[in-house]
């Protein structure tokens, strides 16, 4: 069996990145032996944000690079528009969304397969451009604060698009903060 762990790069740098236990050694833990740790290693953008902390493209690609073999999935460094605390701009959320996909852009060119990140409030044609693009792995992010019934009418939009005339995504899907 293999379990699944998401890391935060912030808090895997101050830990000298992800554990040595990635291969065929044995984590125990409640009883169950896990063989494979899969890592997913999350930019920490959105706990950044929050902090009024600013995360570096190029140390964050660095990092990723030097730690890729113990890496199951890397998610880009993407940018939450605006600032905790009130809602973006129209012009945030569209800069926002360009930044991160120039971000994106950054990382594929240092041969990391990053996964990009839709967020609640871009414009859909991010998403579309990311399923054009070829992405294998898409995260949906920015649904915490947003109330159930909006997050569900947006939520169907998203995987509308996602699904097309099949009963499910043709990419792997990874919700933030939706557990």
């Amino acid at each position: 069996p293999s379990a699944s762990v998401l890391v935060r790069y912030p808090a895997a740098v101050s830990r000298r990145g992800p554990s040595r236990a990635t291969g065929d050694v044995d984590v125990s833990g409640e009883g169950v032996t896990v063989r494979r740790v899969n890592f997913m290693v999350d930019s920490g953008a959105f706990t950044a944000w929050k902090g009024g902390d600013k995360l570096s493209i190029k140390e964050y690609i660095k990092w990723c690079v030097i730690h890729r073999r113990y890496l199951h999935s890397i998610v880009n460094l993407d940018v939450i528009p605006g600032t905790f605390g009130r809602r973006a701009t129209t012009e945030e959320v569209e800069q926002a969304a360009k930044t991160s996909k120039a971000n994106l852009k950054r990382m594929q060119e240092a041969g990391l397969d990053a996964m990009p990140v839709f967020h609640y409030g871009e414009p859909f044609h991010f998403l579309e451009q990311m399923i054009a693009d070829g992405a294998t792995y898409i995260g949906i992010g920015g649904l915490v604060m947003i109330p159930t019934k909006e997050r569900s009418r947006w939520l169907d939009h998203v995987f509308h698009l996602l699904c097309g005339s099949h009963p499910f995504p043709g990419v792997k899907v990874h919700g933030f903060g939706v557990t």
